[in-house]
């Protein structure tokens, strides 16, 4: 459901959503229990654990591309000069 939220751009699940489902879940499920780098906050979803469920989202080669456009900034010589989100995204878009 967290999974589902994020790829939907909706942001968070609320505790109201998370009880509709209460049942559901196993009798011994303790939601304190969930490893923090799977969730932080209660509701959000972490990188590695959208990774966890979805290991070939398109999400992980657009950080890819991400990366390799902000090394190639760098690789320029301007380490010292702060790179934009216009940059990124106009290197991202062609």
């Amino acid at each position: 459901m967290v999974y589902q939220q994020f790829i939907n751009h909706l942001g968070g699940v609320s505790k109201y959503e998370l009880s509709q489902f209460w049942n559901e879940f196993p009798s011994k499920f303790d939601p304190n229990e969930i490893d923090p780098s799977l969730l932080y906050g209660e509701d959000n979803i972490t990188l590695f654990g959208i990774w966890q469920i979805d290991p070939w989202s398109d999400l992980f080669s657009r950080i890819d591309d991400l990366i390799i456009v902000i090394k190639n900034i760098l690789s320029s010589g301007n380490i010292n000069t702060p790179i934009t989100e216009a940059q990124l995204l106009g290197s991202l878009k062609q």
